[in-house]
């Protein structure tokens, strides 16, 4: 058996099998952009041909863990064999035979040992099948929740103030109002006389006084000026009878329905418990697979020891035991090693609690082939796997090639050439080293990090020119034309308190949108324009975009303030204005009440 398990046979004079492979290599080597070794194949000396093949080695191993506790469940009155097992020492698990395994599973099963039960009264309850309330403690009720025992409850009426809105006067304190001067007209001037020097002399309203208004309001005599009259819900109080409770301040406890006892959680109103030992099943599968590798594919193709499982392989060995061990595997082969290194590893999760149930042994074979070559003086190695001769290229003048470009771009990229380093390095890209990848990769991110900040740098630049620009043209549109539907033109009115507010608010926050959203224009324009030569260029581009994406966001906000939403904003603006007016004020008190103190002191 251990004829069939090859480390290397020299295939050096397989002629038919080379020229096969040099086809592939020139094959491989055109369908690679950007490297000058178009046919490569045709241009190296082989030197030998080895045949190595690698074999992965599968263990499988199904581990079943046991163990022992004392447990109780409530009493259901079922019959229980006689006792013969008192104590956890009574009990060895192994003896036992539980669920029968086949199949590779991770699971877990709990069974009675037959001849550990009895019966005992409930240590919780003391046989009676409850417990006192662990709510109410017995008491049959607790307070009420709602009114924390008081009884009353915030009118929602009032508030809680006692008081509601004048309905005589609306809540304003007086009645009746101003209204129009009748003596004249509202204008504020009555005529005085005609004369051959003047033509009528008007003179001021002795009855406005030249207000053009008469103010004919009195104290409403139902609040008496207040603005306020007497709760009807509270009487005034503020306060009403808790609607939970009744005014009692407890209500019956909801958890034992006002009986002051609780099932008993541990026997469930069964009064006994059935006591017994558990036996504990516990399944774990576990699978350790490795390659055997010839040296040399081992040291020089990564590539192949990253994908090795995905290769095409055949079955060679197979086997199922108890436990397996060095005897039941092929003998005296170099793969010794890996068998003896997965069955100890297996072997260690092993002890008194928990053992090997069976594992199962696969060694299957991959074929390869090793063309070492020499090219321009330097030798080399090829690799090919599987029955159609996929290529694993290793270190090849063509990645070392890939390598220069790198190593190009890299120089390129340190003299700010980044465009240019772009380019280089996506040349290496696109001939697809494996061993460079994540290199080119990394490389190519940074790159293009570079080469975005000027789209980025342009489109502050341009969000802050919009923000400027824009925000002096929004301040003018709201204040002086700020075209609004009819629903909610009486923003637009002088005596609305918003009216002057509603500019300065919309204009800031106008400009403020433009301004954050540069960054998305910065986005914007690097999708659109991508890798352009010339960071004026990008520069430009990015804030033209900026400004041209400033210009629909301003459209947008004047469409959504010609609906009148934009009026919340205003009120939220005004609001958080006296807010902070007050809270320098405030602020204010407290430094003349520290200088005063200061004063006093010293």
């Amino acid at each position: 058996m251990s004829s069939d398990y090859i480390y290397e046979i020299d295939n050096s004079d397989n002629q038919g099998l080379i020229s096969e492979l040099i086809k592939k290599i020139n094959a491989w080597s055109n369908n690679i952009p950007h490297h000058p070794y178009q046919n490569f194949g045709d241009s190296i000396k082989v030197e030998s041909l080895l045949y190595a093949p690698a074999y992965p080695v599968l263990l499988d191993t199904q581990y079943e863990k046991r163990s022992k506790s004392e447990e109780f469940i409530p009493y259901d009155q079922r019959k229980i064999p006689e006792r013969k097992y008192f104590n956890l020492n009574d009990i060895n698990v192994w003896e036992w035979n539980l669920k029968t395994i086949e199949k590779y599973t991770d699971d877990e099963f709990n069974f009675f040992a037959t001849g550990s039960e009895y019966i005992e009264d409930c240590h919780r309850c003391g046989a009676k099948g409850w417990i006192t309330c662990t709510q109410c403690h017995g008491e049959k009720s607790i307070t009420c929740p709602k009114c924390n025992g008081t009884g009353d409850t915030k009118c929602t009426s009032c508030s809680g103030s006692g008081k509601t809105q004048c309905s005589h006067c609306n809540g304003r304190g007086f009645t009746g109002g101003t209204q129009k001067c009748s003596s004249c007209g509202g204008s504020g001037k009555v005529y005085a006389y005609e004369s051959s020097w003047e033509k009528n002399v008007f003179e001021t309203c002795s009855s406005c006084h030249g207000s053009g208004e008469i103010n004919n309001s009195v104290n409403c005599s139902s609040c008496r000026g207040t603005g306020k009259t007497q709760c009807r819900s509270c009487g005034g109080k503020g306060k009403v009878t808790c609607s939970t409770c009744g005014g009692n301040g407890r209500i019956t406890c909801p958890k034992c329905s006002g009986s002051g006892r609780n099932v008993c959680p541990t026997c469930e109103g069964k009064q006994q418990l059935l006591h017994y030992i558990n036996l504990n099943q516990t399944l774990n599968a576990d699978t350790k697979d490795a390659a055997m590798l010839h040296q040399k594919l081992s040291a020089k193709f990564p590539e192949f020891k990253d994908n090795w499982s995905d290769y095409e392989s055949e079955l060679l060995f197979n086997t199922r035991e108890e436990e397996i061990s060095l005897e039941h595997l092929p003998q005296d082969t170099h793969l010794d090693e890996l068998f003896n290194r997965h069955l100890k590893e297996a072997k260690s999760q092993c002890n008194s609690s928990q053992k090997i149930l069976f594992q199962d042994l696969d060694i299957r074979k991959i074929d390869v082939w090793l063309l070492n070559y020499t090219f321009e003086g330097k030798t080399y190695c090829f690799a090919f796997q599987g029955k159609n001769h996929t290529i694993i290229p290793g270190l090849n003048p063509i990645s070392e090639f890939s390598s220069q470009l790198v190593n190009t771009a890299y120089k390129a990229a340190e003299s700010r050439s980044y465009v240019k380093a772009y380019r280089i390095t996506k040349k290496s890209k696109d001939i697809d080293v494996y061993e460079q990848k994540e290199t080119v990769k990394n490389q190519l991110y940074e790159l293009r990090e570079k080469i975005a900040q000027p789209y980025f740098f342009g489109a502050k630049i341009g969000g802050v020119i919009a923000a400027l620009i824009i925000g002096f043209m929004s301040f003018v549109y709201f204040r002086d034309v700020n075209f609004i539907f009819s629903w909610a033109e009486f923003i637009n009115r002088p005596t609305n308190f918003l009216f002057n507010i509603h500019p300065w608010i919309m204009s800031i926050i106008t400009a403020w949108i433009v301004f954050k959203i540069s960054k998305f224009s910065g986005n914007i324009s690097d999708q659109i324009f991508g890798v352009l030569p010339g960071s004026h260029l990008r520069l430009s581009l990015g804030i033209i975009t900026s400004i041209v994406f400033s210009f629909l966001i301003l459209a947008i906000v004047l469409l959504i303030n010609s609906t009148g939403l934009t009026i919340v904003v205003s009120l939220v603006g005004w609001l958080g204005f006296w807010v902070l007016k007050i809270i320098f004020y405030i602020i204010g008190i407290i430094i003349g009440i520290i200088i005063w103190l200061f004063k006093l002191i010293f």
